[in-house]
C-alpha cells in the first residue's frame, strides 16, 4: 500500500535526543499491516516497537525512553467534509465500534483518506511512573496501558469529533481488573457466601448493564430522537453555556442532572448534545423501559439499564459503583434524573440520592478528584402527557410501557405544542462541595447538601413560561371567567414582579400585556382542553374548570419556586396583623415566616436561615422599599403597601400543598394515637377525605387532592414524629397549624378578590 495513504496524527516525529518505544493498539488485520508500512517510512536509529504494555514498560525501562501510542482509527464517511454515519452505512458496517475486517480492506482499497495512523503524545516512563495513583491496581503496566487508551482515544475524536467518543472492551477491562477480583473476594466474605456465586453473580449484573455501543447506531439514534420531539416542538437552549461546558468537559468527566418531565427528555438531550458535537453521555435509565426494541437499540446507544429497588441488594450495588467508577476513570460523561422519575405535579421534586451516593462512592474508590456535575433544567409549553401523569395522582394505574405504548406515544406527538427550553446551570465541583459541606465530618449530610446545591441551581435557570404565568393568575381565580383583557389586569403584577427581579424568560412573557399578546397562549390552552372557552356572550371568556386544575397546576408549578418566598412574607404578614400577644409586630412576622417555611421543607428548595432572611429582606423591599431603609415603617404601612402592590401569590402558589396538608392532618388527627400509621392506606383514606372535604368546601382546590402532595405532608408528618405511636395532642396541634395556615390563604384570597374587605385587618395591624 502506498505510504502516502497513510496519515500520522499530528505532527509527531521522533526525537533524535531520546529514544522512543511504540506501543502498538492493533488487535488484529488490517491494522497490522498498515502500521507496519507505516513503520517502514519511520527512521528506525531511535525506534522500538512494544507490542503490549509490559513490553513497552521493559523497553523503555533501559533509558526512560519516551513511550508513544499507536493506534489505527477507521473515520465515518464524509460528505461535503461532514464526517458522521448515515442510514446506508447500517447495509455495510456491522454497527460495532469499528468496521469489519472485510470493510477495513474495502476502504483502505476504495477510500484510503478514511484511515489514519494515530500516535498519541509521547511521555517519559518516569513521567507515567511518577503519576500513577498509589492505590492503581495492576501495576505500572496496567497503568500504561490505560493512559494510552486515553490519550488515543483523545487523537482519534481530534479526527472523528467527540460524537464518537465510545467505551471499548468494558466489561473484559473491568472482569481482568486485578482490583475487581479483591473487591468481588472482600465483598464474598463480607456477605459469607461463596466467592464463584458471587462472582457468577456480579457478572450477570454486569452484562445486564454494560452494552455494545457503535457510533453507528449512536449517530442513528441521535437522529431519530430529534425527528421526535421535532414535530411538535421547536428546542431553544443557551449556546454559550453549552460553549463553557465544552471547554469544561474537555478536561474534566461531567454528570448531566436534568429534570425528569417528559418521556422525551432523553430524546431532547441526546439530540441536543450530539448535534452539538459533545460526546454521548452514558444515560443510567429504569430496566422497566428496556423493552423490544429500546433496550437492545438503548444498550448500544450508552444507556445503562439499572433496576428500581436495589437497596436489598449489595452485589449489584457494588458492580454499579464499579462501572460508574470505570466510566469516569476514562472521562466518560454520566445522565441521569435527579428527581428519580418524571414529576406529576410539575414542580421540581426533591432528589433522589441512591446514584449519586453510588458516584461519589466510586469517586473515592477511584481516587478520582475533577468530576463536574452539570444542573440542567427541561420546561415545556405543552406536554399532552401530564393528562396521564396528573390521573395518576388521583390513584389512576400507570399504563405499562412497551412497543404499543411507544408507538401511541410516538403518534401524540404530531402537532404544534410550542417550545422546549433547555437550560444548564453551573457546574458543581464534587470533591470540593462535599469538602465544604464536611464529608470527613458527615458524609451523609454533606451528600444531602450536595444534591440540594444541584437542585438549586436548577431552579435559578428554570425560565418563566407564557404557559406557566398564564396558569398561575389564573389558578388564583376560583373558577372564575375572565375575558383577554381581565386576564391581562390579573397578570400585569406578576410581570412587574419577573421584570423588578430579572427573573431569566421575563422578557420573554412581556407580550401577555395585551389582549392580542396573550390571546394565542390561552389559544393553545383552549386546545389542549386545559381551559374553558365560552363564546356565547359579547367576546370570549375563559377559565380553569375543576376538572382540569390538576393539569394546569402541572404548567403553574414549573415556574412557582421564583413566588415561594413571596407568598410566605404574605402568609407571615396576615398572622403579624392578627398577633394581639403585645409582642413586637415585625418579630411575629420574622418567626411566622420561618415556621412556614419549616412546614414547606420538603416541597420546595430553600436557602439557608441566614441565606432565607437576606430573600425575605429583598422581597419585603419590593413591597415597601422603607422596610429596610428606616425603622419607623409600621406594620399598618406594610399591610397597605402590600395591596397596593397588586397580585397577592399565597393562595395561587400554596394553598393546593397548604390544603392538602390540612387534609393529611385531619386523618391523622382522627387515627387512634396509640398505633402506628398505615402509610399507604392514609394516602388512600386521603383521597376520600380531600374530595369530601372539597365538595363541602372545607378546602377549595380541586389540585390538593392529589397522592404526590398527600406523600410529601406524609414526610413531613414523619418528620415530626406523628406517624408512629403518638400523643394524641400532638397530632390535634399538627391538624390546628394546618387549618390556620389554610385559613390564612383564603384570607388573602378574598383581599386579592375584594381589596374593600382589607380594613378589618389593617384595623387590626394600625392597633398593633
Amino acid at each position: 500500500m502506498p505510504p502516502e495513504t497513510l496519515t500520522p496524527g499530528g505532527d509527531w516525529a521522533p526525537r533524535a535526543e531520546r529514544p522512543t518505544v511504540l506501543l502498538l493498539d492493533t488487535p488484529g488485520q488490517p491494522d497490522r499491516g498498515v502500521v507496519e508500512d507505516w513503520l517502514s517510512t519511520q527512521p528506525a536509529a531511535t525506534l522500538r516497537v512494544a507490542r503490549g504494555a509490559e513490553e513497552a514498560v521493559r523497553l523503555a525501562g533501559v533509558d526512560d525512553a519516551l513511550i508513544a501510542p499507536v493506534r489505527v482509527a477507521w473515520l465515518p464517511p464524509g460528505i461535503d467534509g461532514d464526517r458522521r454515519w448515515r442510514p446506508r452505512d447500517l447495509l455495510t458496517l456491522r454497527g460495532g465500534a469499528a468496521p469489519s475486517v472485510r470493510e477495513r480492506e474495502r476502504i483502505l482499497a476504495e477510500e484510503p483518506d478514511r484511515c489514519r495512523v494515530l500516535i498519541g503524545e509521547p511521555a517519559p516512563l518516569s513521567a507515567l511512573r511518577s503519576r500513577m495513583p498509589s492505590q492503581a491496581a495492576g501495576g505500572l503496566a496496567k497503568w500504561v496501558e490505560d493512559q494510552a487508551r486515553l490519550t488515543l482515544d483523545r487523537s482519534e475524536r481530534l479526527l472523528t469529533g467527540s460524537r464518537y467518543k465510545l467505551p471499548r472492551d468494558v466489561k473484559a477491562q473491568l472482569i481482568g481488573d486485578p482490583g475487581f477480583a479483591r473487591g468481588l473476594g472482600a465483598l464474598a466474605r463480607k456477605l459469607d457466601r461463596p466467592p464463584a456465586d458471587v462472582r457468577a453473580q456480579a457478572l450477570g449484573y454486569l452484562e445486564e448493564m454494560a452494552g455494545t455501543q457503535s457510533p453507528i447506531v449512536r449517530e442513528l439514534w441521535a437522529r431519530w430522537a430529534r425527528l421526535m420531539y421535532s414535530r411538535a416542538y421547536e428546542l431553544s437552549f443557551d449556546a454559550d453555556a453549552l460553549e463553557r461546558l465544552r471547554e469544561l468537559g474537555a478536561k474534566h468527566p461531567l454528570v448531566f442532572l436534568p429534570t425528569h418531565k417528559s418521556n422525551l427528555d432523553g430524546y431532547v438531550m441526546t439530540s441536543l448534545l450530539n448535534e452539538q458535537g459533545f460526546p454521548p453521555n452514558h444515560l443510567l435509565g429504569g430496566i422497566n423501559m428496556a423493552f423490544w426494541p429500546i433496550g437492545p437499540i438503548g444498550r448500544r446507544v450508552g444507556v445503562i439499564w439499572i433496576r428500581r429497588t436495589i437497596r436489598e441488594d449489595p452485589v449489584y450495588r457494588w458492580v454499579l459503583r464499579q462501572y460508574l467508577a470505570h466510566l469516569v476513570r476514562r472521562r466518560f460523561n454520566l445522565e441521569w434524573y435527579i428527581e428519580g422519575g418524571r414529576t406529576r405535579t410539575g414542580k421540581l421534586l426533591p432528589p433522589k440520592m441512591g446514584l449519586l451516593r453510588y458516584l461519589v462512592d466510586a469517586i473515592e474508590d477511584a481516587g478520582i478528584e475533577d468530576v463536574r456535575l452539570v444542573p440542567v433544567s427541561i420546561v415545556y409549553d405543552h406536554l399532552d402527557e401530564v393528562a396521564d401523569m396528573t390521573a395518576e395522582s388521583r390513584g389512576a394505574v400507570k399504563s405499562a410501557e412497551g412497543i404499543r405504548w411507544l408507538v401511541g406515544y410516538a403518534r401524540r406527538l404530531n402537532r404544534p405544542s410550542g417550545r422546549i427550553q433547555v437550560r444548564f446551570g453551573e457546574p458543581l465541583d464534587v470533591a470540593q462541595r462535599l469538602t465544604a459541606h464536611g464529608a470527613a465530618e458527615d458524609p451523609r449530610l454533606a451528600l444531602a447538601k450536595l444534591s440540594f446545591d444541584i437542585c438549586t441551581r436548577i431552579n435559578r435557570v428554570t425560565p418563566l413560561t407564557r404557559t406557566g404565568l398564564v396558569t398561575l393568575a389564573m389558578l388564583g381565580l376560583d373558577g372564575r371567567s375572565v375575558t383577554a383583557a381581565e386576564a391581562c389586569q390579573v397578570l400585569e403584577p406578576f410581570q412587574r414582579y419577573a421584570r423588578a427581579r430579572s427573573l431569566p424568560g421575563a422578557a420573554e412573557t412581556e407580550p401577555l400585556i395585551s389582549p392580542a399578546g396573550i390571546q394565542p397562549t390561552l389559544a393553545t390552552l383552549v386546545e389542549h382542553r386545559i381551559v374553558d372557552c365560552f363564546n356565547g356572550g359579547p367576546e370570549p371568556v375563559y377559565a380553569i374548570g375543576r376538572e382540569n386544575e390538576l393539569v394546569a397546576a402541572f404548567y403553574r408549578n414549573s415556574v412557582i419556586h421564583w413566588f415561594v418566598n413571596r407568598a410566605i412574607s404574605e402568609l407571615a404578614l396576615v398572622r403579624a396583623a392578627e398577633d394581639d400577644s403585645g409582642r413586637d409586630s415585625i418579630e411575629v412576622a420574622w418567626s411566622e415566616a420561618f415556621r412556614v417555611r419549616d412546614t414547606l421543607k420538603f416541597e420546595f428548595f430553600f436557602a439557608g436561615q441566614d441565606g432565607f432572611r437576606a430573600e425575605m429582606r429583598e422581597e419585603l423591599a419590593l413591597i415597601d422599599p422603607s422596610w429596610t431603609s428606616t425603622g419607623a415603617v409600621t406594620l399598618r404601612d406594610l399591610g397597605v403597601a402590600l395591596l397596593q402592590s397588586g397580585g397577592l401569590v399565597a393562595h395561587r402558589v400554596l394553598r393546593s400543598f397548604l390544603e392538602a396538608y390540612h387534609v393529611v392532618a385531619e386523618r391523622l388527627e382522627s387515627l387512634p394515637a396509640v398505633e402506628p400509621v398505615d402509610r399507604a392506606k392514609l394516602i388512600d383514606d386521603c383521597l376520600g377525605l380531600g374530595e369530601q372535604m372539597r365538595r363541602r368546601h372545607q378546602i377549595t382546590s380541586g389540585e390538593a387532592v392529589s397522592k404526590e402532595l398527600f406523600s410529601t405532608a406524609m414526610k413531613l408528618a414523619d418528620n415530626r414524629g406523628l406517624l408512629d405511636a403518638a400523643k394524641a395532642g400532638e397530632r390535634a396541634a399538627f391538624a390546628a397549624e394546618l387549618r390556620d395556615l389554610v385559613r390564612r390563604v383564603h384570607v388573602l384570597a378574598e383581599l386579592d378578590h375584594s381589596p374593600s374587605l382589607a380594613e378589618p385587618l389593617l384595623a387590626v395591624a394600625g392597633g398593633a
